[in-house]
């Protein structure tokens, strides 16, 4: 009898092992094809670790980032929810859902409880800190708070570009442009191929009336990505401000051409109108004059009709 029950409880290890080893294969198989941009593929693969293992919390965070990159966002909240549910120490699918509240259903109360639950079970983790601090300055507005976040992103993992490119933004958009272009050298040397890092140098030196030194960098955040229309129309001002209007023209019409966000497209057409109507004051040729003049007013009319419809 006691072989029999030995022999029985050795079976059991061995089918758990077995059980064991097939959700941990079917987990990675799901983390490779999310990887390969498979995301269909990852889901099949992580919903059949579930079925094996309805209450593994790990298979539900996994899902949820999978719907999350689906694009199915209802389904990865509910994801990191049963996460939540299944452990209520897991940081990651707090720090999950509050991206979801903050950048997709635009929940603010939410997001904030979400951010603030991951950083108290990890507080030493520097991504939880620079998001948290990203959602305190842009959307609640809270720059103190966000500035301790930031920094302490900065102290825990300084080799991370990111942590000062963000802590950057955000002295940026309170008007501390040195402290903010000190960040943005140090982001620069950390990752010297990332365009956000020159065009937010670029940025504050326009901001610090360093034109010429703007306009330098603005010309690397190009080099790295010819498509960022922010950074062709920040380059339009500094180009206007050095008196480059041919260029400052040409910076404008690249933004027209990529066509971006309505506030933007607008705003390219009425600075071009007019510094089209300044080229035709500023020349002596009267046919030169009649052109700048019937561009400006070409562009003028485009404002006005995305003004009246309301685009």
């Amino acid at each position: 009898m006691k072989k029999h029950l030995c022999l029985l409880f050795a079976c059991t290890l061995a089918a758990y092992a077995v059980f064991s080893q097939t959700v941990a294969e079917y987990l990675d198989r799901g983390e490779q094809y999310v990887i390969e941009g498979r995301f269909l593929e990852a889901r099949s693969a992580v919903e059949q670790a579930i079925r094996l293992d309805p209450d593994n919390a790990l298979a539900h965070l996994y899902l949820g980032v999978i719907y999350r990159r689906l694009s199915e966002y209802h389904l990865a909240l509910e994801s990191f929810s049963r996460t939540i549910e299944l452990d209520n120490t897991f940081a990651e699918a707090y720090f999950w859902r509050a991206l979801i509240y903050d950048e997709i259903l635009n929940d603010p109360a939410n997001a904030r409880s979400n951010y603030d639950m991951a950083v108290y079970l990890e507080p030493e983790n520097a991504r939880y800190r620079r998001d948290r601090g990203i959602f305190l300055s842009e959307v609640v507005g809270d720059f103190i708070s966000a500035r301790v976040d930031f920094d302490r992103a900065v102290e825990i993992d300084p080799l991370n570009f990111r942590n000062f490119q963000q802590r950057g933004v955000s002295l940026g958009k309170y008007g501390f442009y040195e402290l903010a272009l000190d960040d943005f050298n140090a982001a620069i040397r950390l990752n010297n191929e990332n365009t956000a890092n020159f065009f937010g140098k670029g940025v504050m030196l326009y901001y610090l009336e360093r034109y010429e030194e703007a306009l330098e960098n603005l010309n690397i955040a190009l080099r790295l990505d010819n498509n960022n229309y922010r950074a062709h129309s920040r380059r339009g001002h500094a180009h206007f401000r050095l008196r480059m209007y041919h260029e400052a023209v040409q910076d404008f019409s690249e933004v027209i051409r990529l066509k971006p966000n309505l506030g933007e497209y607008r705003l390219a057409y009425s600075n071009r109108a007019f510094l089209f109507r300044l080229l035709a004051e500023q020349t002596d040729n009267p046919a030169q004059a009649a052109y700048y003049h019937d561009r400006a007013h070409m562009d003028a009319q485009v404002v006005a009709r995305l003004d009246e419809q309301g685009e």
